[in-house]
């Protein structure tokens, strides 16, 4: 792998990942357009994992409170702020891992990964569509407070 296609991947993944676009579909996506050699699974992980502790440096504060608040809650002090922040990630957590357990179960997780190198292009397309419809939906039906300022 080449030092450009390195970049170009960081590139990617750097502008991709905090817009309401996939990263992660991106990272896939760009040898293909760019004809280069899929850099798989491995590198991705690496430049999610470079995303992650960027994200964790600049959230530190909020990150040493999170784990403040789980010292909390296992002293017993479920009211603090801490202890809320803490609780609320928890459980914003849970649907997630219950989809995935769900996934697995049903063998949605052999269809996602359908081609050679464990990447498959139509989830790509579907996750796309369906979440540009739900990001349209609640763009369109939320509700929105509106000020004079």
């Amino acid at each position: 792998m080449t030092a450009f296609h390195l970049i170009l991947v960081a590139l990617v993944q750097g502008i991709t990942e905090f817009l309401p676009i996939s990263s992660s579909a991106h990272l896939i996506l760009a040898p293909k357009l760019t004809g280069s050699v899929d850099q798989g699974p491995l590198i991705d992980v690496a430049v999610h994992v470079g995303t992650l502790v960027a994200v964790l440096i600049a959230f530190r504060r909020d990150v040493a409170e999170g784990f403040a608040g789980l010292l909390d809650m296992v002293r017993g002090r479920f009211a603090t702020r801490a202890a809320r922040l803490a609780r609320n990630l928890i459980i914003a957590t849970l649907p997630l891992i219950a989809l995935g357990l769900v996934f697995h179960e049903i063998g949605m997780m052999d269809w996602i990964r359908s081609d050679e190198n464990g990447r498959a292009f139509r989830i790509i397309g579907w996750t796309t569509l369906i979440f540009g419809i739900l990001l349209w939906i609640a763009d369109r039906f939320a509700p929105t407070r509106r000020t004079l300022e």
